[in-house]
């Protein structure tokens, strides 16, 4: 470089490039006319380009190792408030790129299958209780029914106790 001297490119707004000239020159290494340097210079910008990229996939396959080893994963969900903190977990991680992009979708599409599989355990739970309580009703019912044919209550209210016993008879069997 040559001693404080600044390269003599002149930039289209009028101001000068503040790099410091090439010793024998009064230009920089961008700027210089010169065919060798030239030549030099488009060596160095190809070479640039390919140690960048090299580079950047290099980091990218050790950020990604490095990530994968230290990252701390939390239990899997085991209903719907822990989903919910998982689920923010994932998006949290994802922004603030400690997570994958396409590990992050991984994750909440293994949470999405979880929900819809817990939907239905619900579902099934829902059901089952429905018909314990229609069991216990029908249980109720039939014993009010004997009740009423007990106490000898009036003749329409035996029919009625009938009709009841009957139906419900009815279900009983099919």
């Amino acid at each position: 470089m040559g001693e404080g001297r600044r390269c003599a490119y002149v930039k289209d707004d009028g101001e000068g490039c503040g790099a410091y000239a090439m010793e024998g020159s009064a230009y920089c290494f961008s700027h210089n006319p010169d065919p060798e340097v030239a030549k030099k210079r488009k060596a160095a910008r190809r070479k640039a380009g390919k140690v960048t990229s090299q580079r950047r996939i290099l980091d990218t396959r050790e950020a990604r190792q490095q990530r994968a080893r230290t990252l701390e994963i939390p239990e899997p969900p085991t209903d719907y408030l822990s989903a919910s903190h998982y689920l923010s977990w994932v998006v949290d991680q994802v922004a603030h790129g400690r997570l994958e992009d396409t590990t992050g979708k991984t994750l909440i599409q293994g949470v999405k299958e979880f929900l819809r599989s817990l939907n239905g355990q619900d579902a099934q739970r829902r059901y089952e209780d429905a018909v314990a309580r229609l069991d216990e009703v029908r249980r109720l019912y039939l014993a009010v029914v004997d009740e009423i044919e007990a106490h000898g209550l009036t003749h329409r209210a035996r029919q009625l106790a009938v009709q009841a016993r009957e139906i419900l008879n009815k279900k009983d069997d099919s």
